[in-house]
């Protein structure tokens, strides 16, 4: 993804479920990913640098200063949720 033409530059298919969340941190560059996989993927122009695990996730958002991500999650086997805030380093 070119943050400065907005136009894709490669295509991830490692994510086997529907996409639900997708989160841009402005100043590392990096995107971050979620549904119904039982993980987050965090990427950069260069390819995958981390996968995160996770049960579904419906929403998350990076620190726009900070490598600090947060998303929410349903708790496995039940229906509750819960919210997660994480650190990322490359």
């Amino acid at each position: 993804w070119n943050p400065h033409t907005w136009c894709a530059e490669w295509v991830n298919y490692r994510l086997e479920w529907p996409v639900r969340a997708l989160s841009w941190h402005p100043q590392a560059g990096w995107l971050a990913a979620a549904g119904d996989d039982a993980f987050i993927e965090i990427f950069n122009e260069a390819g995958t640098l981390q996968r995160i695990p996770a049960s579904p996730v419906y929403a998350l958002a990076w620190h726009p200063r900070q490598a600090l991500l947060a998303y929410g999650q349903e708790r496995p086997n039940t229906r509750e949720g819960i919210l997660v805030l994480c650190t990322f380093t490359e």
